[in-house]
């Protein structure tokens, strides 16, 4: 009985040429609803072209035109009209015939003549099967939307592949892990949407799986296509056999857990952080009982974690910190904010060290203290470096006041070991101006050149001195090479020309006006051609000034002294610029000398932004050089230095002079009677002032027209009388 659908609400086809057959079937099937009709089967294909469709056909096997079986065959290759029951009808009743039409889509056979209730049964039949087949549809419908709702209501991607790999079924979260539209995943394998890695780790995890019959979870990690960012699944996958037994697909559910793996990652980063830090790391619980320490604890103070573990944290104390820190401390925790501050502690063997705290009271959600977590770092080394800076900073204090001294004390010396040398060549000067006897002469020319010696000497370990306190300095300005040079040859023209060898001076490569040190520079000059004269028997002695490099505003030179004295062994030339070294002993002995003018040219060469050098050969000679950068000197200096005047020209001069009016402040007598003489030897007579408050008053109540001021004098010296 037909229970779904009302019955005559059905439409049914009757297909067939002849019109009694015709008529029979529409009087038996009316009760079952519309009766459509076709003679043959061009009309019924015309007539199923429309709608509405019919619900079941009946159709004769053998017409004119297309017969049954070939209707039925264009029936079933339609996909709109393949799912309409078809019932043959058919006089003949031969297996062939059934096996025929069966082949062709027929559900059922109805045979000529035609018995009618059997024909109504038969269709009440299809018609019932017809009904329960559509209420099976809806109801697999109605499943198939609920589970597409209830898939596509899953947060975590889904996806179902085939045997062969094909994706068949994706919930919109796997379009967006995929970050492809459906249309573009469906029927696609992995490897057309992923990269070969991923694609291989899928199809692994797929063939576990299918193999064991079991479900298994597996870890992927894919990189988004449009962003590049990694990201981290686990799925489970399951496999879904056919009603054979084969595996039909395999199901999968997927989580993204790259946060859970990032918190992971952070927490061994974390983890590791806390178990090799060089700080001791320490959690009591709300007690202060110790749950935990690092092995940088462990490594401080000697205990094993495992024998500190319930232990009151403060167990370590030396009993030498203050109560006043505890207090502190407690009250800072108990107010729920960190605390900092340093502890005296104890190690394991009973060795005292020094730790900075730093204490934060720990809570849980709710506000309740849980743990306490203390960071402490071992500053005893760090301790003792700063009182041991602290010695150096004050020896260096002591170091610096004795430098001081040292330089006060250099330039006291200066003062009172220059005046007494510079009485003495003055006093040998005046006498050698008067009446002599040969032998008398010849004795104070002796006086004269060890009194220069000795000055030279003076002059050597006064700079050495300032040398090494570190108080030599250069005092640059513009002034004419050639008077540099006359000077220097003048210094040595007497003792070059007494050992009878040649000397040859070359510098017209390098400009005539500079700027720089020119006392300096003739120093050094002096200090070459000095050594040069004392190692040089015969023979010539060269000084070359050359341009090694040249800009606008400088240039760097070098100048070179070369002899054919004794020469210097290789092995002697690396410590020739060393503080109160020669070549050999022997030569000190033999030459004398005390190996300092060396030291100071390569001092004044390293002032001058240079460098010294030496090349020489054992019996052939010696060069030695000096370079430095010089400044050029501006035109309007030149004009000022063009033509200095001689120490001859200055005498001339002086003499030429009458009337004039002259101030002598002097505090040494012996010096206060040279100077008196000399001047008086070129006709001048001058006033006297024995310090500089007297040079002051002197000043003050007449007007001269010079003033030779001693720098250092009683009361006051020379350099505040000339300000004031």
């Amino acid at each position: 009985m037909v229970t779904g659908k009302a019955v005559g609400r059905w439409r049914l086809m009757v297909v067939d040429d002849d019109r009694m057959t015709v008529a029979l079937l529409s009087a038996a099937l009316g009760e079952f609803g519309t009766i459509e009709v076709a003679v043959n089967g061009n009309q019924a294909l015309l007539l199923l072209d429309a709608e509405p469709l019919p619900d079941l056909i009946l159709l004769d096997a053998w017409m004119p035109g297309l017969n049954g079986f070939e209707v039925c065959t264009e029936l079933k290759k339609n996909l709109r009209l393949a799912s309409i029951p078809v019932l043959f009808v058919t006089a003949s009743s031969d297996h062939e015939t059934e096996i025929r039409a069966l082949e062709a889509g027929a559900v059922d056979f109805i045979s000529k003549p035609l018995n009618l209730p059997v024909v109504q049964a038969r269709v009440r039949t299809q018609l019932t099967l017809l009904e329960q087949k559509r209420w099976l549809e809806a109801r697999i419908a109605q499943q198939a939307t609920k589970i597409e709702g209830l898939l596509n209501s899953i947060p975590d991607p889904v996806w179902c592949k085939d045997a062969t790999g094909v994706y068949v079924t994706v919930n919109p979260a796997a379009l967006a892990f995929f970050e492809h539209y459906e249309t573009e995943v469906l029927n696609q394998t992995v490897h057309d949407l992923f990269s070969p890695e991923f694609a291989l780790a899928s199809e692994v995890g797929d063939k576990a799986v299918t193999e064991s019959g079991r479900s298994g979870m597996f870890e992927l990690e894919a990189r988004s296509p449009a962003t590049g960012q990694r990201h981290f699944w686990e799925v489970i996958k399951t496999p879904i056999a056919a009603d054979s037994g084969s595996p039909a697909c395999v199901l999968s559910i997927a989580r993204d857990v790259t946060l859970r793996k990032e918190s992971e990652s952070q927490l061994r980063m974390l983890s590791l952080a806390v178990e090799q830090s060089p700080n001791s790391i320490i959690i009591t619980d709300a007690q202060t009982c110790i749950e935990y320490v690092n092995p940088a604890f462990c490594r401080v103070t000697g205990y094993a974690a495992s024998s500190v573990i319930g232990q009151r944290a403060g167990f370590l104390s030396s009993k030498k910190n203050p109560a006043a820190i505890y207090s502190e401390m407690w009250q800072t925790l108990g107010a729920g904010r960190s605390w900092r501050g340093r502890f005296i502690n104890q190690t394991r063997d009973g060795r005292e060290f020094i730790d900075i705290a730093h204490i934060t009271p720990i809570f849980n959600d709710d506000g309740k203290l849980i743990h306490y977590l203390s960071i402490q770092e071992d500053i005893t080394e760090r301790v003792q470096l700063a009182e041991e800076i602290n010695d150096v900073r004050a020896a260096i204090a002591l170091a610096e006041a004795a430098n001081q001294a040292k330089s006060s004390f250099l330039a006291n010396m200066s003062h009172e070991i220059r005046t007494p040398m510079n009485a003495i060549i003055g006093l040998t000067h005046l006498l050698r101006q008067e009446q002599t006897t040969p032998r008398q002469d010849e004795r104070l020319g002796q006086i004269s050149v060890a009194a220069d010696h000795l000055l030279g000497i003076i002059n050597d370990i006064l700079d050495i001195s300032k040398i090494e306190a570190g108080r030599m300095e250069l005092a640059p300005t513009d002034f004419c090479l050639d008077e540099v040079m006359a000077q220097v040859s003048a210094q040595v023209d007497e003792r070059i020309r007494a050992k009878g060898i040649c000397y040859f001076s070359n510098v017209a490569s390098l400009p005539p006006f500079l700027y720089g040190d020119a006392l300096r520079l003739t120093q050094i000059l002096l200090n070459y051609l000095g050594n040069a004269i004392k190692f040089t028997a015969t023979g010539s002695i060269k000084l070359i000034g050359s341009v090694l490099e040249e800009t606008d505003h400088d240039i760097f030179v070098r100048f070179s002294v070369e002899d054919t004295g004794i020469g210097i062994l290789p092995e002697h030339l690396p410590r020739m610029f060393q503080s109160f070294e020669q070549a050999d002993k022997s030569t000190t002995r033999k030459f004398g000398g005390t190996g300092l003018g060396l030291r100071i040219n390569r001092h004044f060469a390293h002032l001058m932004g240079g460098d010294v050098g030496v090349a020489s050969t054992p019996g052939v000679g010696s060069r030695f050089w000096a370079t430095m950068r010089l400044g050029k000197s501006s035109p309007a200096h030149r004009q000022k230095t063009s033509h200095p005047p001689q120490l001859n020209e200055l005498m001339a001069r002086l003499k030429a002079s009458s009337g004039i009016r002259l101030l002598l402040a002097e505090d040494n007598s012996i010096n206060q009677q040279v100077a008196l003489s000399l001047l008086s030897n070129v006709g001048i007579s001058a006033d006297l002032a024995n310090n500089g408050v007297e040079a002051v008053a002197a000043a003050s109540a007449r007007a001269y027209d010079l003033i030779l001021m001693d720098m250092q004098m009683p009361e006051m010296d020379g350099l505040a009388a000339t300000q004031a």
